[in-house]
């Protein structure tokens, strides 16, 4: 009875041990990484998940038949050594290789190697691709290159400040203009290198920027070099913003524009000597003709004594400077002009002693273009290249108040790409990232010229439509479903997003507007996603 009753039990325990196998085998199989366990010795596999067998091409039959030697061609006795001072130091061993697929193609992956002893010493390795990690990481490094050479490359000084006004960034350009090594500006504030009475000036002038969120553009303000000089400078900014959409500070450029200003000084004072100054300088005399260029003007703009006023770089000019004539405008007049690829800044004074109208020009085309980059910095999703959550807002804000006005249609989506943690999870974020991509791209190429998309935030966008009722609102969000539904992902393969759409409403204000498009996108997750919902005041529509 005693025996009958011990059969029992063991046969339960091995019942209970199979069923606990048969789950340890589907939990390894459905691990992303590939598994193997290794004879130490031959390195042979003795075991392999499926994961395994998809990566390398084989079936689970041809890998047990085979060892690390016929995938791995890069292992040798000096690798197989390191494994083993790895294996004595710590029981285990991590290290990036290649491995060969079945069809000959080579790929980059990680292994973590540990070792065990049971009825006899086994090898235990994990095996993940880092084929993507790897480009992504020569691409970010490529960029970065990139980035570093621009800045370290420009003539103007590069600077980042958090949002109490110090310096978190500063390119290396600073010890050619201010004399101090990056490390002596660091925790600094740019008020810091300034003069007292130029430093309190400045100081209110930044703290209205601060406040306001402003851009900075083209504030001249003194600094004193280390060696006691005094650098004028031309400072340049925008604010900009976490992921969350919290003020984190300014990025700009200053730019040395102590010789210019000389220079400004120097023509005042040798006003009647212009052909010494190295920018074009033009005057005109009381009829409105060209009476005088000097050599630089010749030079940039030989067609400038044949157009006269008719010229591009003067045709807007025209009634500013007859306001300056007739006394209706005072002091200087500055404006910007592009003429083909490059953007000049012209200076129009009037000289009342001899009647005449004389124009100073700079070309600002570097100038204006790192504003520009600083800009797009500032108001795009860098991953995306849409508009970004503050600049989407800004743009839905100015819209509302367009439809309110003339009582013209908009709508509104907001979309979610369903289910989009387990991509993350299972294949990384850099196909996330790419998914993300790939949606944008869909939704840009199936949306009107007029429309504006945006990011939200993670995995959320917006569509702005102007000029759309509710129901061709509700019809461009079903298009974009299905091209998304029905596009191929590479390794992802499918992906699905729900749809909330709303239209706006004269009583509407953001919030009202953003919540209701919110509830409506909450309504087609809640409906099983991958749908288009509407609502319309408080209920919602399928």
């Amino acid at each position: 009875m005693d025996d009958l009753t011990e059969d029992k039990v063991e046969a339960g325990a091995l019942q209970k041990a199979n069923i606990e196998l048969s789950l340890l085998r589907k939990l390894l199989d459905h691990s992303s990484d590939a598994i193997e366990v290794i004879d130490p010795l031959t390195l042979r596999f003795l075991e392999v998940n499926e994961t395994a067998c998809r990566d390398l091409g084989y079936s689970r039959e041809e890998l047990l038949s085979m060892s690390l030697y016929d995938i791995d061609a890069g292992l040798n006795p000096d690798s197989y050594k390191f494994i083993e001072e790895q294996k004595k130091k710590s029981g285990a061993a991590r290290f990036e290789t290649s491995h060969r697929r079945k069809d000959g193609s080579i790929y980059a992956v990680e292994v973590s190697v540990g070792f065990v002893n049971l009825d006899k010493p086994y090898g235990l390795c994990v095996v993940r691709d880092i084929t993507a990690r790897k480009r992504t990481s020569a691409a970010l490094q490529q960029s970065e290159e990139k980035f570093r050479a621009l800045v370290e490359s420009t003539s103007d000084w590069i600077w980042e400040v958090d949002q109490n006004g110090r310096y978190t960034y500063v390119s290396p350009r600073v010890e050619t203009l201010l004399g101090y090594t990056q490390e002596e500006v660091l925790g600094k504030s740019p008020i810091d290198l300034m003069p007292p009475a130029e430093g309190q000036r400045v100081a209110e002038i930044f703290a209205e920027i601060f406040k306001k969120q402003q851009p900075l553009v083209a504030l001249e303000n003194t600094s004193l070099h280390k060696n006691g000089r005094l650098v004028v400078l031309e400072s340049s900014g925008v604010p900009f913003f976490d992921s969350n959409g919290k003020f984190a500070g300014y990025r700009g450029v200053d730019r040395d524009i102590t010789e210019r200003k000389q220079a400004q000084e120097e023509i005042l004072r040798l006003a009647s000597f212009p052909t010494l100054h190295p920018s074009p300088v033009i005057e005109l005399d009381s009829a409105g003709k060209i009476s005088y260029l000097n050599p630089a003007a010749e030079s940039l703009f030989p067609k400038l004594s044949t157009l006269g006023q008719s010229h591009p770089l003067l045709h807007n000019t025209v009634e500013q400077i007859y306001a300056l004539r007739q006394g209706k405008m005072q002091g200087e007049i500055v404006d910007e002009v592009k003429i083909d690829d490059a953007t000049y800044e012209l200076h129009i004074s009037y000289v009342h002693d001899v009647k005449l109208i004389r124009i100073y020009v700079t070309d600002i085309t570097q100038r204006k273009r790192d504003e520009e980059a600083i800009y797009l910095l500032a108001t795009t999703d860098s991953l995306t290249g849409i508009a970004n959550r503050r600049e989407f807002t800004a743009i839905l804000m100015r819209e509302m108040d367009q439809a309110k006005r003339y009582g013209s249609p908009m709508a509104l989506a907001m979309y979610d790409l369903d289910y989009f943690k387990r991509v993350n999870d299972t294949f990384g974020h850099d196909v996330g990232d790419y998914v993300l991509q790939a949606v944008t791209g869909l939704v840009k190429e199936n949306i009107r010229v007029t429309d504006i998309v945006g990011r939200w935030g993670g995995e959320e966008f917006m569509v702005l439509m102007p000029q759309s009722d509710i129901q061709s609102a509700r019809n461009t969000a079903e298009k974009l479903r299905l091209a998304i539904a029905e596009y191929h992902f590479d390794k992802v393969n499918k992906m699905t997003v729900s749809f909330g759409v709303t239209a706006f409403e004269s009583q509407d204000d953001m919030k009202s507007l953003l919540k209701r498009v919110d509830d409506a996108l909450y309504q087609a997750k809640k409906q099983g996603r991958n749908r288009v919902e509407i609502l319309i005041g408080e209920v919602a529509s399928p």
